[in-house]
This record gives structure tokens, sequence and C-alpha cells, in this order.
């Protein structure tokens, strides 16, 4: 990385003349709203802290002061660095954590398709990326530094991983009453899908009906339980026993 020998700093209002590129991250509406509260206090943007382009306006750092700066219509300060865009990971991991789903967007902008297909099942599910390894994943061997990486190997079929993502945010829905996934759900689940002739809308619509034996469970050993019972209600053949569900530990 090259160093900055003479700094010059610039102010404009032309807030078109300035770039994104792919690897930037999604624009967070969040820091975006942060921002424009910390100028209102301190008169604007401070000249300490101008973004970074290189000399073609991409923008290499500071997308975010870029936007609150363009919706409060006020000016960006900003500095032509003679650096090139495929710093920008370094630049956004020291001045703001990356989350997954930025490592994601990134790894998906250099040509990864494991990411791309991921990206693709988040955007017709709208769960998380968090979301997605606890359903898609072994998240019992899984480690985040594989997914920062770029080594994600992600090859099952999308309209069925979408297809299965659903209906765990349904079922997850019915028991917590929220829109999001519940990790103790969903490993509960993964385990019963272990079990030969196991039948997953079977259970969901049987959740659905038995709402009244519902309870909150603590761990996943106990909705493992639960789904059991509420599986095997009035059911005759075909009835699961809690002994030949494999071990929580395993999924």
């Amino acid at each position: 990385m090259e160093k900055i020998t003479k700094t010059i700093i610039t102010s404009t209002k032309n807030y078109e003349k300035f770039k994104r590129v792919g690897l930037n991250r999604s624009i967070k509406n969040k820091n975006v709203e942060r921002l424009m509260k910390s100028f209102e206090l301190t008169g604007g943007m401070s000249m300490s802290k101008p973004i970074i382009v290189d000399k073609e306006f991409n923008i290499i750092d500071g997308q975010h002061r870029l936007e609150a700066c363009k919706r409060m219509g006020i000016p960006v300060h900003y500095v032509v660095f003679k650096d090139n865009t495929k710093n920008i990971p370094i630049y956004n991991t020291y001045q703001e954590k990356w989350g997954l789903e930025d490592y994601a967007q990134y790894w998906a902008s250099q040509g990864n398709k494991n990411y791309q297909r991921l990206l693709e099942i988040k955007n017709k599910t709208g769960v998380s990326i968090n979301g997605l390894i606890e359903c898609l994943f072994n998240a019992s061997g899984y480690k985040n530094e594989v997914f920062k990486e770029g080594r994600v190997v992600f090859e099952k079929d999308i309209e069925e991983s979408v297809d299965f993502v659903q209906k765990m945010m349904r079922l997850c829905y019915i028991i917590k009453g929220k829109r999001n996934i519940v990790n103790k759900i969903v490993r509960c689940v993964k385990c019963l899908r272990k079990i030969k002739d196991f039948d997953l809308d079977f259970l969901i619509d049987n959740v659905m009906k038995y709402q009244a034996k519902l309870y909150l469970c603590t761990t996943s050993e106990e909705y493992l339980q639960l789904f059991t019972d509420i599986y095997n209600y009035k059911k005759k053949n075909g009835r699961l026993t809690f002994e030949n569900t494999l071990s929580i530990k395993n999924i």
C-alpha cells in the first residue's frame, strides 16, 4: 500500500462525481442516520476524517459519510489517494468491523459463485447470512474464518434451500411470534430430518394445529422432545420415538 506523501483535502457538493464500486459494502441506513446525527451536532462533516477516493473518484473509504452529506446537502470532504480499489476490504476492516454479510458481498463481487448463490437465497427469503448459515450448513463444524476467507463451498439446490429456509421461518414464527431464525429450533429440525420418513410439512401442520401444546424451551433437546410429542399426537403409524433421534451435538 502506498503512503500519502502530501494530503490535500478538498470539499464539494457535487456528490455525483464519486463512484461506488463492487468491492464497497452495501449502504447501511442505520450507519448513515448515526452519521447524520453526529454531523448535526458538530456542524458538519469533520475535515479530519475525509473520504478517500482514487484518481478516478472511485470510493476507497467513506461511502457512508458521503451518503450522509448527500442527504443533508452539506459539503463532503475528500482526499485523492494514489491507491486502488483492491484495498477497500483493508480500509473497511480497520474503519468498522465487517459482518458476515459484508464478506459475502465482497466475495460475490469477486465472482465467487458460492457466495453469489447464498446472496440469491438471502434476497429470496429475507433471512440474514447468519440465519442462512444456521439453516444450510453444519453449524457444529462451521468456522467464521472459513466464510471470511472466501472458502465456503455451497452446492445445494437453490430452490430447495429457499423452501427449507422459508419453512424454518414459518415454524419459528409460530412458536416465537418473530420472523427470524431461532437456532435451537433449526438445530432440532435438522436432527429430526435425519430420521427416515420424517415429514417436515406434517410437523409444521401439527404445530400450527395444536398450538395449545406449545411451550417455550431453553434448549434444542427440549424442543426435540416437544416436537416429537406434537408430531406423534393422534398419529397411529410412522410415529417417532425420542430414542431414534440423533444427538443435537452432531448437527
